[in-house]
């Protein structure tokens, strides 16, 4: 059984300055002066990451125009092979179908794109870049962030998913700023949505971020694959910026440490940050006596941006056992 306090699931890994992902601006004012990594730098990361997991995670390589590093051929030449490697096109253009056929050349087997209204000229654009990833014969997997805007879309989202062939969905939940956030039992109603859709797709149905989840499924699914849980900051999923540093998760301003000083398998393993996040212990209010503390634990980003308290209780969580 995959222990996800061992082994990642995710490592989202910019190769460059991401677009979305802008976790600890104090850390990047204290790093701006530090350089990408280097090739040697990824290559000596890749060996460390297929060398140190028993169960190898997928690496989503990410970044402003990733592709266009001199040295990605040579990355992609080196990870995909030994790794589950995805590249995120964060702004798709229709241009980027005439790479497909290069990247997958190079072992490429996945592209995921972030899809949140398929009307608009950016989520056409998406729809047919989906398009020709299926056609060239890749997994397709999309991101859709789930906020007060986007929750109408879902069901015509999950419909268009399986009509353009995606192999899974990602579902964020902490993506959203304060101001459109989901109240809690809106959010509930919405794993309860989720849950119900995914014990019956082909879809891998993946919630990032309402690690609540896994009880909703636990009582209305208990038999459903285990693999279909919600990831949460240190448990299954990491963030690297384009300086090194890696993060629990992709909105949470707290670096576990520098790969220029350490291995990532270290870090994600021993650092105090990814360990105090996975402790029980210090978690408050309702979070703490839940009985799903240990395999839920509730989200640690959505508590710090809410409360500015790290261990409070998740304000998104509508369980009716502690309300």
């Amino acid at each position: 059984m995959l222990n996800l306090n061992q082994d990642p699931q995710i490592i989202l890994w910019a190769l460059t300055k991401d677009t979305y992902w802008h976790p600890d601006d104090h850390w990047q004012a204290v790093d701006r002066r530090c350089k990408e990594l280097s090739t040697g730098e990824i290559f000596a990361v890749i060996d460390d990451i297929v060398h140190h997991f028993v169960h190898a995670p997928v690496v989503i390589l990410t970044g402003k125009n990733v592709w266009q590093r001199e040295d990605f051929d040579q990355i992609l030449g080196k990870m995909a092979p030994i790794l589950p490697s995805a590249i995120a096109l964060n702004n798709p253009r229709l241009s980027h179908a005439a790479l497909l056929s290069r990247w997958k050349d190079l072992g490429l087997t996945s592209v995921y794109l972030r899809l949140q209204n398929p009307r608009t000229l950016h989520g056409r654009q998406t729809v047919a870049l989906a398009e020709a990833v299926v056609d060239h014969g890749m997994r397709l997997e999309i991101m859709t962030a789930v906020t007060p805007r986007t929750l109408p879309w879902l069901p015509g989202l999950a419909d268009l998913m399986l009509s353009v062939g995606a192999a899974s969905w990602q579902l964020g939940f902490n993506e959203s700023l304060q101001r459109s956030k989901l109240d809690a039992k809106t959010l509930e109603q919405t794993l309860v949505w989720v849950a119900d859709f995914a014990a019956t797709s082909p879809l891998r149905v993946l919630p990032i971020g309402a690690p609540q989840y896994q009880r909703i499924v636990s009582d209305r699914y208990p038999l459903l694959d285990a693999g279909r849980i919600a990831l949460r900051e240190a448990r299954g999923i990491a963030y690297i910026n384009h300086h090194g540093l890696v993060y629990p998760g992709v909105n949470l301003p707290f670096a576990g440490g520098n790969l220029r000083q350490s291995s990532f398998s270290n870090i994600y393993r021993e650092s105090p940050t990814f360990c105090a996040l996975r402790d029980p212990r210090p978690l408050e209010g309702r979070c703490g006596f839940c009985d799903y503390h240990l395999t839920c634990g509730g989200s640690r980003t959505r508590a710090f941006r809410e409360t500015g308290k790290l261990y409070a209780e998740d304000p998104g969580c509508w369980n009716p056992q502690t309300a």
